[in-house]
């Protein structure tokens, strides 16, 4: 009796996925360690004038690491600073540009979106990263992709790895896949899998599926099951079967319902358990796989 796995009916397995991807945005930053709203405002009126905007240096500092209360205490502080006193420190700053990013944020937190605009730019043009950052990111929003891909670039060189990864998945849908390869190499390291998958995906469309294995390994290892179970795939394609089951049960145990099927398939054809065979077929059922049902019934057949 054979049972059916999915992906084995195709030549370019890698080819059966969700269709080409819209450019990723920014995710939110991930929260470490938060400070109550109370504890926020008695720290801001403890802060003399003269020495707020290097404490609100300081708290930019920390809202981009991801802490959200530094976040919430620099938008209130931001929103009643002296912005006089702010640009001719953002005059007289001749260094990395966070002074002028500083009076940027201060200018947007008031309501005065052109001149914050003309500050972010100056600051990132002064190599200020998350000003760049900031830039494509509005610059995206306004579907500027060209303009803002420097400014993606030059914050992804600095080492954000979300700029890194919008970066990698524009380069990578435009099919100028070995510029993307860098950048979507930088992003799967941080955990940032879709360009790493969309970049296999586009490889193996092309038929080149060495390269389409290398992208997909990276995406799984960033964290996509869907990724895992491409590679088991690939591996089971060209006879590769115990590498390619380990692949597959790591797909079916982050809960891609295809990976369990195929985890279940091979665990049959090497005479497995057939609970264990059975309950992976189950999950897989569940998770809509039509070819996960009549594997069940076959398996049941030969009990009865």
């Amino acid at each position: 009796m054979a049972l059916r796995w999915r992906g084995r009916r195709s030549r370019r397995p890698e080819a059966q996925g969700a269709p080409a991807p819209r450019a990723q945005e920014a995710p939110a930053p991930r929260a470490q360690g938060s400070q109550a709203p109370d504890d926020i405002r008695v720290r801001l009126l403890g802060v003399d004038e003269e020495l707020r905007p290097l404490f609100a240096e300081a708290l930019r500092l920390r809202a981009a690491a991801g802490d959200k209360g530094a976040t919430a205490a620099l938008s209130m502080l931001l929103a009643d600073a002296d912005i006089p006193a702010l640009t001719r420190a953002a005059e007289h700053d001749e260094g990395d540009g966070g002074a002028a990013y500083l009076l940027a944020l201060a200018l947007n937190a008031q309501g005065k979106e052109q001149d914050g605009e003309r500050w972010l730019r100056r600051a990132a043009e002064r190599g200020e990263p998350d000003a760049a950052y900031d830039l494509a990111a509005l610059l995206l929003r306004r579907d500027q992709q060209q303009e803002a891909e420097p400014w993606l670039r030059q914050a992804a060189q600095s080492g954000n790895h979300i700029a890194a990864a919008i970066l990698g998945m524009l380069l990578v849908t435009a099919d100028r896949l070995r510029e993307a390869e860098p950048f979507v190499d930088q992003a799967a390291r941080a955990g940032e899998a879709p360009p790493a998958a969309e970049l296999g995906r586009r490889h193996g469309l092309a038929g080149d599926l060495r390269q389409a294995e290398v992208w997909y390994r990276k995406a799984a290892t960033a964290g996509d099951p869907a990724a895992a179970n491409k590679v088991g795939q690939l591996l089971a394609n060209r006879g590769a079967r115990a590498e390619a089951e380990t692949w597959f049960r790591r797909s079916a145990e982050a809960g891609h319902a295809e990976g369990a099927n195929n985890y279940a398939v091979l665990l049959y054809q090497r005479d497995g358990d057939t609970r264990e065979v059975l309950r992976w077929l189950q999950v897989a059922a569940k998770g809509g796989i039509p070819d996960a049902k009549n594997n069940i019934a076959k398996i049941r057949a030969t009990l009865e």
